[in-house]
């Protein structure tokens, strides 16, 4: 078994990345798509958000860690 440890400061950067995404194309009732604040994106869309950032994390990581 292996144990990997991400910097916090990637994974801040790809959730940052992953609610801009989502912000361009959430309907939340009362908001334009691009223009709902960030913790209704949180609170609507936050079990997508770790899924994107897992799927995009786990094999970018596990393709540094082959690499080495």
């Amino acid at each position: 078994m292996m144990e990997v440890e991400l910097p916090p400061d990637r994974v801040k950067e790809e959730f940052e990345k992953v609610y801009q995404d989502i912000g361009k194309v959430a309907s939340i009732p009362g908001f334009r798509p691009g223009k709902a604040p960030r913790d209704l994106l949180e609170k609507h869309f936050g079990k997508t958000a770790q899924e994107e950032v897992i799927k995009k994390l786990i094999p970018e990581t596990y393709r540094k860690i082959l690499e080495e």
